[in-house]
């Protein structure tokens, strides 16, 4: 696994990163020519390196590094389990204000606990206690009006003063490696800035305690029970579907 790798790598640390080989990979990567930046499904990756050139992570990588210290970086995050990413967090946390709103799954949860649990004590610091103090992440409530059991936060992007990286890409290993994705690079603009600083300040007692989890921040709406004869969305495509093939 990465972790495992990690754990019998000869690298040096490097400072203000957890996993070395992750310092470097924004190198080469031209966000000011390339806009657009594809994956597709491949071998898992041992190590960071392994990012083919042309990957979202590695424009990702670029638009953080890019990004001026002290500066806020703004991230709407459907997912954060890839461990790369919540290292590339954690490292430009120092020298940046970081603020992610999650979508309320506990899943993202367990992976960044994981990512803490496993990666080797350093001069870097306990890596639980430097998210929880510099990585400011606030639950998105999908437990509001309107909202049902699959309602999602499902917005995916990074903001930074001048460029922004928005697209299908979610911040998962599947993304960085199962999946065809497209991540676009955009020059940012204030109402990208405005609306999530709008929904952040909403959020204000959603903020997300890595050490001491709060089970309310991720309740969903209960799941509704159909009227005899109402006819959901998937139903009607099922039965679309069936007199078609003819079932």
């Amino acid at each position: 696994s990465i972790y495992s790798t990690l754990k019998d790598s000869a690298t040096p640390r490097v400072d203000g990163w957890y996993m070395p080989t992750l310092a470097d990979i924004h190198d080469g990567v031209d966000i000011a020519d390339t806009k657009t930046f594809f994956c597709e499904p491949r071998e898992w990756d041992q190590d960071p390196s392994d990012i083919p050139q042309g990957h979202p992570l590695r424009a990702i990588a670029r638009v953080l590094q890019d990004a001026p210290e002290q500066s806020v970086v703004r991230v709407w995050a459907y997912s954060l389990t890839d461990p790369y990413m919540i290292d590339m967090l954690a490292h430009h946390a120092k020298f940046k204000t970081m603020r992610v709103i999650l979508h309320p799954d506990m899943y993202s949860v367990e992976k960044i606990k994981e990512f803490c649990g496993n990666i080797p004590s350093s001069k870097e610091g306990n890596p639980t206690i430097l998210i929880k103090n510099l990585v400011h992440i606030r639950v998105a409530n999908m437990n509001r009006a309107h909202c049902e059991l699959r309602s999602s936060m499902h917005c995916k992007e990074i903001i930074t003063e001048k460029f922004s990286a928005v697209g299908s890409y979610n911040l998962s290993c599947l993304a960085r490696c199962k999946n065809e994705e497209t991540l676009y690079i955009v020059n940012t603009s204030e109402a990208d800035i405005q609306k999530f600083d709008e929904k952040w300040n909403s959020l204000a007692t959603r903020q997300l305690d890595i050490m001491d989890v709060d089970s309310n921040l991720f309740k969903r709406p209960a799941q509704k029970r159909k009227r005899q004869g109402q006819v959901g969305v998937r139903d009607d495509v099922s039965r679309n579907q069936s007199t078609v093939l003819g079932a």
